[in-house]
């Protein structure tokens, strides 16, 4: 007897398929390349990937009646993540609940310039290796270039270019001949530097003879659908057997699309790229990688390595010249990363006054801090709130979010949107400006109460004054601050930061927070005795600095001009490892001696996370503390 099937249509994607009755629709999704807004990947916590069923019948689940307004639900407006297609059904997305469009990544490595030194990759020219007087081919090679170790494959080139080439370039990689291309083709020699970021991936073309990066190209990270952020990657990974070859593919298949943008930008073939770099996050690195991260999904948060990674690019799938090395920077722990490695090698860190803190603000958040002798590290759950996710009416950086709010001379609120266009929602930085503007008028309390919430949801009179108490409303029987009224927006639905919102971002801050109060404390400093800041991440340079400090992100007590915006230094670490052997044994020098701090383990933790959930009062941010 034939299987029993129903036909799904995905509009406005023009995708029809037929599937077995009770498929999970985001199974369906993935199927088809359709990539769904799944903030928390999928359990149902965020309510961000409303879907519209226009035809066809799709009950409704206690999740969609937390999350969905009784109008919507009768409009046919579902979870995607709950809903399980047991009928035809045709279906509408609208673009809030895709995760496509163009996205603000952090490209710029700021002010930081690449110095060639010892290229791990090198080309060598040789000059008649068939001359009579040598014992082999072998040896008259090794004679002009030096006793290098040749591997099988080079060999075997060896043997088939020397009786028609006068010239032969040899190809050394981390001190072996790996193998040999007819003529001089020493010109030609590229690399390509990774930042593997949980939200976004970054590639940059290098032209290692000069050190000159020629390309740059980024993209939302794949894996996303299936989390936003690590944990529910690691979830993923560890509850499904196809788990972790899914993690692998989407961000392999994202790798090699990077690769054919810049290759195109650039004018060369994949062929001429004989060494890749990658940075990221421990579990990124163990995902590329295809190490399972089921160690890191539970105490000790053990990963499976931490030292650095070297092998040949195709063993994990990239498709480049058959011989090109890839190189996985070193990690210091299980949620400390090769990418804090890179910023620790190329932020100024090392080199600048101490005390000082480099603080890695994405969709984690790593902390290290130098006293001038020694290096201590955490990394702290802050969760992916500054991306948008578990805030009512938040989003990622792409075209529509509001990314800036401030107050003009009247004191009336103003905003910018990415791309110049109606709003749809609210990204990191705007939600640090609005924190800042709310506190500093009264509206929030240091406590976090907005608007003086009552027990009984009422809005009761708040300690500021001003026309921004007068956006306080109330929304599904809670206190909001209307930031931007429906008809101003792309949907039509008012973008308010609910009481809700307040709590989750001040969850965030306060994990940064008792995370660098714990790392000075180690050390015997506070706060006040930084002297200077730096900067990382791709959050963390679109922030204004007053604003975080306002906020309790950054040290309110030192002027802003201490604190420093250091560009995507993931990415620059990747590229300096392209050009320089040095930096290699630097990097995995640093991650050996850096002190590891597991804040989850840490007795004073909890309660310095409760006091660091209060805002700072608005006294104790320096006086010189400027508006950037």
């Amino acid at each position: 007897m034939a299987e029993q099937r129903v036909e799904l249509t995905i509009q406005p994607l023009h995708k029809t398929t037929s599937v077995a009755p009770g498929t999970p629709f985001v199974e369906i999704a993935r199927q088809l390349g359709v990539p769904l807004n799944l903030p928390c990947g999928g359990d149902g916590h965020c309510g961000k990937c409303r879907i519209r069923v226009v035809q066809g019948s799709a009950p409704t689940t206690e999740v969609d009646l937390r999350h969905i307004s009784p109008e919507q639900l009768a409009e046919g407006y579902r979870l995607a993540c709950q809903l399980v297609v047991t009928s035809p059904l045709v279906v509408t997305i609208p673009p809030e609940a895709l995760a496509t469009g163009q996205h603000q990544i952090l490209t710029s490595t700021g002010q930081l310039r690449l110095r060639r030194g010892t290229p791990p990759f090198q080309k060598q020219l040789l000059t008649r290796p068939e001359a009579a007087g040598s014992r082999s081919l072998v040896h008259e090679v090794q004679r002009q270039i030096g006793e290098l170790p040749l591997t099988v494959t080079a060999i075997a080139e060896l043997a088939r270019y020397t009786p028609i080439e006068g010239t032969v370039t040899a190809l050394v990689a981390e001190r072996r001949i790996v193998g040999f291309e007819p003529g001089d083709t020493r010109e030609k020699n590229y690399g390509l530097a990774f930042d593997l970021g949980t939200t976004t991936l970054v590639a940059s073309l290098v032209d290692v003879n000069t050190a000159m990066p020629l390309a740059v190209a980024a993209r939302l990270n794949p894996q996303t659908q299936f989390g936003d952020d690590v944990i529910s990657r690691i979830q993923f990974a560890c509850e499904r057997s196809d788990g972790l070859q899914r993690l692998q593919q989407a961000v392999r298949e994202a790798l090699n699309d990077l690769v054919q943008t810049v290759i195109q930008d650039a004018g060369i073939s994949r062929n001429e790229i004989y060494q890749v770099a990658c940075a990221g996050n421990t579990t990124m690195q163990h995902l590329l990688c295809g190490f399972h991260p089921f160690g890191l999904g539970r105490y000790p948060f053990t990963p499976v390595t931490v030292a650095a990674v070297s092998c040949r690019a195709r063993d994990v799938g990239l498709d480049l010249h058959p011989e090109c090395r890839l190189y996985v920077f070193p990690a210091i722990g299980g949620f400390v990363g090769g990418d804090t490695v890179a910023g620790i090698l190329t932020s100024g860190l090392l080199n600048g006054d101490t005390p000082s803190l480099l603080v890695d603000l994405g969709t984690n958040g790593e902390i290290v801090v130098y006293d001038g002798q020694s290096l201590h590290a955490a990394a702290t759950a802050a969760g992916p709130a500054f991306e948008g996710a578990k805030i009512s009416s938040g989003m990622r950086a792409a075209l529509g979010a509001i990314e800036q709010i401030w107050r003009d001379n009247r004191g009336t609120l103003r905003y910018r949107v990415i791309g110049n266009q109606r709003p749809a929602g609210l990204c990191g930085s705007a939600l640090l400006d609005l924190l800042a503007i709310l506190l500093d008028a009264g509206v929030i309390d240091p406590q976090g109460r907005l608007g003086g919430c009552t027990l009984h949801g009422e809005v009761a009179p708040a300690h500021g004054r001003g026309p921004l108490l007068e956006r306080i409303v109330l929304h599904e029987g809670r206190p909001a601050f209307l930031v931007v009224p429906g008809e101003e927006t792309a949907s039509g639905q008012p973008i308010f930061l609910t009481q809700r919102d307040v709590r989750q971002l001040q969850l965030a801050i306060g994990a940064i927070r008792a995370g660098t109060e714990i790392l000075l404390g180690r050390l015997g400093l506070s706060s006040s005795d930084v002297q200077a800041v730096y900067l990382a991440g791709g959050f963390a340079n679109y922030i204004r600095r007053r604003h975080a400090q306002r906020v309790g992100l950054l040290p309110s007590g030192i002027p802003t001009q201490r604190i420093r915006f250091c560009g995507n230094t993931s990415l620059f670490g990747a590229q300096l490892a392209l050009v320089s052997e040095e930096a290699r044994r630097n990097a995995e020098e640093l991650a050996r001696t850096v002190h590891h701090v597991d804040l989850s383990t840490d007795p004073d933790f909890r309660w310095k996370f409760a006091e660091a959930m209060i805002f700072p009062d608005q006294n104790l941010v320096h006086p010189e503390a400027d508006r950037a």
